[in-house]
């Protein structure tokens, strides 16, 4: 890997699959060793899947040195999911997405999308509520395959896919949060 030619030889990289793992292992390495711990993250998937984790490192104090980056830029061309479609997307659930949701009991909370760069062009983090675990898993169901949802989704992708993957992560208020909403 050209990034890391030349380092220092203490430097040991770590390959890693699932960037919430990854950031996982060097918050354990940071807190064990006291040393920081050095994390390369793609953006869009990439830091969609770690911020969990990289939460938990900071409440843990953890020191770590985060890099976040793009692919290399000669596969924009090809417009793969890195490069984002975020424009589109957010047009999507403002036109259509939500009020589908609505129709089957999925209830938007909120809705995000990052001020700075490297992803403030590609991603869209947003929160739903449902009643259950059991009631979340029907609801996505039925939206998927509610035909006004293939339809819009078909439309807004004529030009190619918007999503390639969506993260979902279920959650639990704690005893000590304040209450929302």
């Amino acid at each position: 890997m050209p990034l890391l030619a030349g380092w220092p030889r203490d430097l040991r990289f770590v390959l890693a699959l699932h960037e919430a793992s990854v950031v996982g292992m060097a918050t354990g390495w940071a807190i064990a060793s006291g040393e920081p711990a050095f994390v390369l993250l793609h953006t869009t998937a990439g830091l969609g899947n770690g911020v969990a984790a990289l939460a938990t490192a900071r409440v843990n104090r953890a020191p770590l040195v985060v890099l976040v980056g793009q692919q290399d830029r000669r596969h924009l061309a090809a417009e793969p999911f890195l490069a984002g479609k975020l424009e589109g997307l957010v047009a999507r659930f403002r036109d259509h997405t939500m009020r589908i949701f609505a129709k089957h009991g999925i209830k938007s909370v909120a809705y995000w999308t990052a001020l700075d760069e490297p992803v403030k062009s590609s991603t869209l983090i947003y929160m739903l509520e449902h009643p259950s675990r059991d009631a979340a898993t029907a609801n996505w169901k039925n939206f998927q395959e509610d035909p006004e949802w293939k339809s819009v989704k078909e439309k807004s992708e004529a030009n190619g896919k918007l999503v390639e993957k969506i993260d979902s992560t279920f959650l639990t208020l704690t005893d000590f949060s304040p209450r929302l909403g």
